[in-house]
């Protein structure tokens, strides 16, 4: 909807400076009035007021119709065994500007570009991350996806004890080191 003031003295007209097409202007002579058939991307229009032989007065304005991302995924989950970094796999946005965010983990990890779909994570510790990848493109954003990346370190090294050797006894006493 372009809001332009009503003109007091004269009569005024909208007209489209430049846009990537040509929408349709309800009501042209309105200060008020509705553009239908807009498409993503900038448009100028013009409010201009005459009256008579006077010098007319023009105003413009900017209007900047963004696209909807299609689609955010943030990839699959992660689980990792005595790894401290990893690489995410977020998809390419559509249109606009992806960005993670750690929403939970053990410590702060540090990612090397918070807008690279695909960033480096390094600085993990044992522990349960969850991460989140949202896309905005100006007024346009995506929920946010979220994923986690599970951190192991290594098992206990298994000690199953010494070996037994025994002679018909039906009970037999392991000893495996504890964990």
């Amino acid at each position: 909807t372009l809001q332009g003031n009503d003109a007091t003295s004269g009569n005024g007209i909208w007209n489209l400076v430049s846009g990537p097409n040509s929408p349709t202007i309800v009501y042209p002579d309105s200060g008020t009035t509705d553009v239908t058939g807009m498409i993503p991307g900038v448009y100028i229009f013009s409010w201009s007021v005459s009256n008579g032989v006077c010098a007319v007065t023009t105003d413009t304005i900017q209007v900047t119709i963004f696209a909807m991302p299609i689609s955010v995924d943030a990839g699959p989950d992660q689980s990792l065994c005595d790894t401290f970094a990893t690489v995410m796999a977020g998809n390419v946005p559509s249109a606009g500007v992806g960005t993670w965010t750690l929403i939970s983990g053990p410590n702060l990890a540090v990612l090397s570009s918070v807008n690279n779909p695909a960033a480096a994570v390094s600085g993990l510790t044992a522990g349960n991350y969850i991460f989140g990848w949202k896309i905005d493109n100006g007024a346009c954003s995506t929920p946010t996806d979220s994923i986690l990346i599970e951190v192991f370190d290594l098992p206990s090294v298994a000690d199953a004890g010494s070996d037994q050797d025994w002679c018909n006894d039906s009970i037999v006493s392991m000893n495996a080191n504890n964990v």
